[in-house]
């Protein structure tokens, strides 16, 4: 079976691309080909994509997105600031989706909740090409805030948990095994023609549950990781494809150091793949030793990004414990002292 993937343009004040890739969607890529089915990948966040308006990147393949003026949403009226749409023209969105024959079904993710405007838009597009196809949402945005999705998207589909109710209708069989996140494969990045750097997980899920983050609203419970030997082979596969930077998704990724990001980081600097690596989504100071840290410097993490949500000691008790000052100062301090210095 063909599967058509879609990643839709953003509607926002401000929108940049700090390694932002649709994970979850190439995820689905990987496993749908494991399993003997065709996908075509439409990520209209791609900069560098053919026949896309030309932007600059920086060293580390990061640049602003082609935007142009939108009209805001009422709620937004008073806010005073420009509201764009970021990404992917409506012409050569067309154009890209002329060339689809005869998908099963069409499943749309969006990286952000907030970013719902653009949903509508490339649903609506997408039922213009191929009608009666149906389509599926999936991601924060459906998992959140369901009844929106399923009430205004225009997507015959919201998901607010696992995909296998809606494939197995379809005629799609799965490995079982390959529904649990530490037997993912690689995430597919085959239809990228210009890759200036890749995106991964090696855990998914948080064991924390504070009340400001999304992480306890998703499907599943706790955190899993895949093994450090298939972490390794991931990032040894994005370096012979010649991939430079790569940024981990993990909201966990310092959980169980000793017997998981300790031992890839030894492979890493034992191997020397020659990659730059990256934490957009923060690291978490508590988890930040000296022994992590100098492991991390010597892997080739550039300028760390460590989270803290608040310095009142009494709020974080709050809002769930996650991480104190004093955990948060120490974590800088043994950062320092392995060798990372100031402005990095």
């Amino acid at each position: 079976m063909n599967f058509q993937l879609v990643n839709p343009p953003i509607y926002d004040f401000a929108a940049y691309d700090l390694w932002a890739k649709p994970l979850g969607l190439l995820y689905l890529s990987a496993i749908l080909k494991e399993s003997g089915h065709k996908t075509f990948i439409l990520d209209c966040m791609d900069r560098k994509s053919c026949g896309m308006p030309e932007t600059r990147s920086d060293q580390w393949g990061c640049g602003s997105y082609h935007s142009v003026g939108a009209k805001k949403p009422d709620v937004l009226a008073e806010i005073p600031r420009k509201y764009k749409r970021y990404g992917m023209p409506v012409l050569l969105m067309r154009e890209m989706l002329a060339d689809v024959k005869g998908p099963a079904a069409i499943f749309v993710s969006p990286g952000m909740s907030c970013w719902y405007p653009g949903v509508l838009e490339a649903v609506k597009l997408l039922k213009d090409i191929f009608n009666d196809v149906p389509s599926i949402l999936g991601g924060n945005y459906a998992t959140l805030c369901f009844e929106h999705a399923s009430t205004i998207s225009g997507a015959d589909y919201a998901l607010n948990g696992g995909l296998t109710g809606f494939l197995q209708p379809l005629g799609v069989r799965i490995e079982r095994l390959k529904l649990l996140f530490s037997d993912y494969p690689a995430p597919d990045y085959e239809p990228y023609g210009c890759l200036e750097y890749a995106v991964l997980r090696t855990s998914e899920g948080c064991r924390y549950r504070c009340d400001y983050c999304a992480a306890g609203a998703r499907p599943g419970k706790g955190w899993v990781s895949k093994s450090p030997e298939k972490v390794v082979a991931e990032l040894e596969g994005l370096a012979k494809k010649g991939i430079k930077n790569v940024a981990f998704y993990d909201d966990g990724l310092l959980f169980e150091a000793e017997q998981h990001i300790i031992p890839v980081l030894k492979e890493v600097i034992t191997r020397r793949p020659q990659l730059n690596f990256h934490t957009p989504d923060g690291l978490h100071a508590r988890f930040l030793s000296e022994e992590v840290a100098e492991l991390l410097y010597k892997a080739g993490l550039v300028m760390p990004r460590i989270s803290i949500e608040t310095v009142s000691e009494e709020r974080h008790k709050e809002t769930g414990g996650k991480v104190s000052t004093r955990e948060y100062l120490s974590a800088v301090n043994n950062l320092v002292n392995s060798g990372y210095r100031t402005g990095q």
